[in-house]
């Protein structure tokens, strides 16, 4: 694991940040080559708009969780 990957989560979270990272960004390449300005504006969008959307899922539980602590 990488010095930056452990200061992002820490050594015993098992989460490696910067692969995660390079992951997303190379599936979202992927996506997105080939795609116009417009193109790409209209999909950061619609991406956008999905993860509002999962926050607000998420959101009561969230709160639960942080309230139990």
């Amino acid at each position: 694991m990488s010095e930056a990957s452990k200061t992002c989560f820490g050594e015993d979270q098992g989460l490696d940040c910067v692969r995660m990272k390079q992951d997303l960004q190379s599936r979202i390449y992927e996506e997105t080559k080939g795609m116009t300005r417009a193109e790409r504006d209209a999909y950061r969008e619609q991406q956008a708009v999905k993860f509002r959307r999962r926050l607000e899922q998420l959101a009561p539980a969230m709160a639960a969780e942080s309230a139990a602590r």
